[in-house]
């Protein structure tokens, strides 16, 4: 049996032991991994910048209260920063430091993006690095303020991650991690931000471009056709259209509105679909594309037959010499007045165009797993895929290192011989490996022109040869803290180096590959996490009930002795030992009752409270909490009202002990924190379907608003135990389990001039039966 004694102290102090207990359990810090996949998500969706990067700032602010947080982007042209997010900076400031250049001493986060590190000024009225804008820090109370650069894969700064205190504050280790991923995420949304931003602007410049010389060689197809007419100026018309259409890099063919035989067509197309002039020159439209019939393309030119458009555009496919197609875009216009009338088609071969959007696309669809937590091997095959895709003559595979044992496993290898990766998995790490075992060692690319020449492949190259690899690139892929969590690798049939568009997809890919692998990494130590919390918890849950049920013994013989000492008639107490032993049975009840409180909460939070359900009467369950309390509201004339109706009664699916319970604990609340000759009123809500809401109003005090965030944390009285009012702190706590097990709710609307109503929701009965 475990005995606990009491010295010089009161039953407040074991209500703070036990709080302590239960909140160290209860609290856990929002994992920075939901923050991420929350703005992943965003990001897929082509979510605002300024709401991503809020997204952020609220995060740390609303783990740290006293913080306040900003994020500066980075004008790499004027070397200026400017405020992109700051939720709760003050307006004045962020005007003050719109614009504001890099440098030494140029406040935290200028003094961050210039030297491309951590700058911490845990004290700004005493630091030289915030000397030219200390006045305006201190007038909008700013005291501390720590700014790490966010900067992207190839180090270049974005911008700065800032944190504020309006007291001066250094960071915690804690703190200082939480920062560096949360730069790495900002990192993350402004490198994509600026990617867009040079996407657009490339594609607005290339349509712009193509739009411009479509209408150019329209404007001189026109002019050719018009000059034809005029027979003096026939051939230097004829010379002046030759020189234009076979410089151009575009396709154009005139061809016979009526044949439809090519009459005309330049360098560029022949080039482009295998041709020779002679064999063009026998050939029509029908010719370039397959299977399409003289009714489709009828179709298709009915408005220039009608004249209804000047010319039509539309996409299609052509067909080579070789038989291979590609995509185009073509402007397509009849001239009705030539004799006779001919078609003129201006074509642009859309390959690029139509890869660069497809990678867009994928790369959108692999932001887009990551936010939604695929498994990591199908997100790294989806990565993998794309880059064999877009570069077609190379194959790829992503590698894990274990660290403990430093070696290299295959995590995904969808087009690499199984033979090879068997071969190979497992190698160790080192300084002259391979490509990828010398990349992770040095946690730098390792690009390998030819394995039969390099002596890095020294021991590995008759594995490579044997199945046809000669190049080899390996790119280390890398957390958010630039450690090295497995290595990007690309294979090549022939020697040879990439380039610098292989080489930007593949770093971008690495790049993708690494968070995915950083994702799974944090799941896994979060799922490790809650299963020790778990146990954590249960073992807790277990000692409270055990510690329960050991005070409840002595205690119970505490109030049975002391109630024998009231009822011994033959030695009478004094009338001051009859008030102590008053005291020592308010203050023995007041314990024993938290102790049966706490034993309900470790029975709720280890999921060990049974609950016997059914349709249980609400106007009953009243009844019975009602003749418990009434001489209570009677000592305080304290009136209840009772508006639920005994005839027409409501009928709830639940516990009926436990639902008894929830109802005393609440009228008993009303009736403490009423004021003097108040009321309570109880009453149900009508028009609600499937569902009755039961409300308990009082007209007391109130609770404000700031604290009611609290009301149901466990021996949280709201600043009520400095006052003449009993209470565990508890109850509530309880109440609202216990109604959530239940499959209902329980809600609070309070004023301080109103008083409190709280609202039990909990399911209608589904078989009406009488008590």
């Amino acid at each position: 049996m475990l005995t606990l004694t009491l010295l010089h102290g009161n039953t407040g102090e074991i209500i703070e032991v036990f709080r302590n207990l239960i909140l160290d359990f209860q609290m856990q810090k929002e994992s920075i991994l939901s923050l991420q996949n929350m703005v992943l998500e965003q990001l897929a969706k082509g979510g605002d910048l300024t709401a991503n990067l809020d997204v952020l700032a609220l995060g740390y602010e609303e783990q740290y209260p006293d913080s306040k947080c900003s994020i500066l982007t980075f004008n790499p042209e004027y070397k200026t920063l400017h405020p992109a997010s700051g939720p709760n900076i003050a307006e004045e400031f962020s005007k003050a430091i719109d614009g504001m250049s890099i440098g030494l001493n140029m406040g935290a986060c200028g003094t961050a993006a210039y030297l491309k590190e951590l700058v911490i000024v845990d004290d700004i009225a005493n630091d030289p690095k915030c000397i030219s804008l200390k006045q305006t820090l201190l007038k909008c109370g700013l005291a501390a303020c720590w700014s790490l650069p966010i900067i992207n894969f190839n180090g270049e700064v974005l911008g700065t991650f800032a944190i504020y205190y309006s007291y001066p504050h250094r960071p915690t280790e804690e703190e200082l991690e939480e920062i560096k991923s949360l730069a790495y995420i900002a990192s993350i949304v402004l490198d994509s931000e600026r990617n867009k931003k040079e996407l657009q602007q490339a594609r607005a410049e290339l349509e712009k471009r193509v739009e411009q010389r479509t209408e150019e060689l329209s404007n001189v197809n026109e002019l050719f056709i018009k000059e034809s007419q005029n027979r003096k100026n026939a051939e230097q018309a004829s010379n002046h259209l030759g020189r234009i259409l076979d410089n151009s890099s575009n396709e154009i063919f005139v061809f016979d509105a009526k044949t439809l035989q090519f009459k005309l067509i330049n360098s560029g197309a022949c080039k482009n679909l295998g041709y020779t002039f002679e064999e063009m020159s026998k050939m029509s439209a029908f010719d370039l594309k397959k299977g399409f019939s003289l009714e489709k393309f009828e179709e298709l030119v009915r408005p220039l037959r009608q004249k209804e458009k000047e010319y039509i555009r539309f996409d299609t496919v052509h067909m080579r010499k070789d038989s291979s197609t590609y995509p185009v875009h073509v402007r397509l216009q009849l001239m009705h007045d030539e004799t006779p009338p001919v078609f003129v088609g201006i074509l642009e071969d859309i390959t690029e165009k139509q890869r660069s959007a497809d990678l867009i696309s994928r790369q959108n669809a692999i932001l887009e797993m990551l936010a939604t937590r695929v498994e990591l091997n199908e997100i790294l095959d989806a990565i993998v895929n794309l880059v064999e895709k877009h570069l077609s003559d190379l194959t790829c595979s992503v590698l894990t290192l274990d660290r403990k044992n430093k070696c290299m496993h295959y995590l995904s290898s969808p087009s690499i011989a199984k033979g090879y990766v068997d071969e190979l998995d497992g190698f160790q790490i080192g300084p002259e490996v391979g490509s990828c075992g010398t990349a992770a060692y040095h946690n730098k690319p390792v690009i390998v022109e030819d394995i039969g020449a390099d002596p890095l492949w020294e021991n590995y190259k008759h594995i490579g040869l044997n199945y046809g690899v000669r190049g080899c690139w390996s790119f280390p892929i890398q957390d958010n803290f630039g450690d090295v969590l497995g290595t990007f690798a690309i294979f090549s049939k022939t020697p040879r180096l990439p380039d610098e568009k292989e080489l930007d997809l593949i770093q971008t890919m690495a790049h993708m590959a690494g968070m995915g692998m950083e994702q799974k990494k944090n799941e896994d130590a979060m799922r490790q996490a809650k299963e020790k919390a778990e146990k954590a918890s249960q073992a807790k849950s277990e000692f409270l009930a055990r510690m329960s049920h050991e005070l409840r013994t002595p205690m119970n013989s505490i109030l049975g002795f002391s109630q024998l000492m009231q009822l011994n008639e033959k030695e009478p107490l004094t009338i001051k030992q009859s008030d102590n032993l008053e005291r020592i049975l308010s203050a023995g009840n007041h314990l024993l009752n938290l102790i049966n409180e706490v034993l309900d909460l470790s029975a709720i939070e280890s999921d060990k409270l049974d609950l016997s359900f059914d349709d249980v009467s609400v106007s009953s369950s009243l009844e019975y909490a009602e003749n418990l309390l009434e001489a209570e509201a009677k000592e305080r004339n304290i009136r209840i009202i009772n508006k639920v109706s005994s005839e027409q009664d409501n009928f709830v699916y639940a516990d009926k002990m436990r639902l008894r319970q929830v109802l005393l604990n609440l009228l008993s609340n009303a009736i403490k924190y009423n004021r003097e000759s108040g009321s309570v009123t109880i009453e149900i809500e009508k028009n609600t379907p499937d569902k009755v809401r039961l409300r308990v109003s009082d007209t007391g005090m109130g609770i404000s608003l700031d604290k009611q965030k609290d009301l149901f944390t466990p021996f949280d009285r709201l600043g009520a135990e400095r006052k003449a009012i009993e209470g565990t702190g508890i109850g509530l706590t309880i109440s609202k389990r216990l109604i959530k097990k239940m499959g209902g709710d329980i809600e609070l609307e309070s004023s301080t001039v109103q008083g409190s109503c709280f609202i039990i929701q909990l399911p209608e009965g589904k078989n009406i039966t009488s008590e």
